[in-house]
């Protein structure tokens, strides 16, 4: 999906779930969908600082965390950086396939093994508030 088409679907979104998507957080949104990896906050601060020189941090971690609260973005909390979601429509609990080499990130979604997770957890009295996976290793353009 091209990133128009995502701006577009998130405007929609936005508007549906009655959320304030403002200038700031669009842009970060865009920023995020523009690259074919995980960024971290300081990296989209520098790529926010070129359109508004007056970004700071506050500016882009506000619009990170409503964008992840969201379900708009993940955050892939072993490097913490952010991609963008494939599928935000729906509440959903996603795999992260991570490449240590090329840092590039591949998101699945398997209903089963969140359901796992979570009935593995109610066994040990232990109440999930968010289950994230992420799995480390070498993609296929690394392997060889």
């Amino acid at each position: 999906m091209n990133i128009l088409s995502k701006l577009e679907q998130i405007t929609i979104a936005c508007k549906e779930r009655k959320l304030n998507l403002t200038k700031d957080r669009l842009e970060t949104y865009k920023l995020i969908c523009s690259s074919n990896k995980p960024l971290k906050a300081y990296d989209l601060l520098k790529q926010l600082k070129i359109a508004k020189h007056n970004a700071e941090p506050p500016t882009i971690y506000r619009a990170l965390e409503f964008l992840e609260k969201n379900s708009f973005i993940h955050k892939i909390n072993i490097s913490n950086s952010y991609f963008a979601c494939s599928h935000f429509e729906n509440k959903h609990s996603c795999q992260l396939f991570l490449c240590s080499k090329c840092h590039e990130a591949k998101e699945f979604c398997n209903e089963e093994i969140t359901l796992k997770l979570d009935q593995k957890a109610q066994e040990n009295d232990f109440i999930t508030k968010k289950i994230s996976v992420e799995i480390l290793g070498i993609c296929s353009k690394c392997q060889n």
